[in-house]
């Protein structure tokens, strides 16, 4: 009996320990039991769906930026084909996997409702061109920096006129900066896209807080 008890001590000891991340610098430990909501079901899913020139939101349910940021989805990037995504993030504009960028809690693909192969290969060498510029901290426009969405909606500058991604006032530091900012809801708003898919943590945040008819989310 006492030997079962220590036995069980010992595996919920090891359990938490396991759950513990330990950042070097600086030296902090969090205790993070959760796992990413995209499910490798999903991930499926989402490799039979998506085809160049999609746009992604994403959004976690833990991250700091997921309360800062308004909106249902917190981060925008653009799909280029071969399972490459390109997105600008505090590092810079940068070139991932699908995969990597997959692990997230919500997702959504959105595409362009009619679009052809010169304009997707145009944004995807937009993209590339644009790799390794700097994060726009400041969220000005026109400075050569690339907050996420901006970054999205660059790219596809040539079709600036039919993409309709409409800019938001936010404020900073208690209101007392204005900016208007292009967030990555913008895109579901935008009479060009239409969502091709959402994985199930996306579309149930999506219905909880979505306004009667302000998106389709009949998928």
């Amino acid at each position: 009996m006492q030997r079962t008890f220590i036995n069980k001590i010992y595996d919920k000891a090891l359990t938490i320990i396991g759950d513990i991340k330990v950042y070097p610098a600086p030296f902090w430990m969090v205790y993070d039991p959760s796992e990413y909501h995209v499910t490798g079901d999903e991930m499926h899913e989402i490799l039979d769906t998506i085809q160049d020139g999609d746009i992604l939101l994403r959004f976690y349910t833990m991250y700091l930026d997921g309360k800062i940021i308004s909106g249902i989805f917190s981060h925008a990037a653009f799909y280029a084909g071969n399972n490459i995504c390109y997105h600008s993030i505090a590092e810079g504009v940068q070139k991932i996997s699908l995969l990597q960028f997959l692990q997230c809690d919500g997702i959504a693909i959105l595409r362009f409702k009619k679009i052809n192969k010169t304009q997707i290969k145009k944004a995807i060498s937009n993209a590339k061109t644009l790799l390794g510029c700097p994060y726009d901290f400041e969220f000005e426009s026109n400075d050569k920096k690339y907050y996420c969405s901006e970054f999205v909606r660059v790219i596809y500058e040539h079709m600036k006129n039919i993409l309709q991604v409409e800019p938001k006032e936010i404020k900073k530091f208690f209101g007392l900066i204005k900016k208007n900012v292009i967030l990555p809801d913008a895109f579901l708003n935008s009479p060009a896209l239409e969502i091709v898919y959402l994985n199930a943590m996306a579309k149930k945040k999506m219905t909880k807080n979505c306004k009667p008819k302000e998106f389709s989310i009949s998928i």
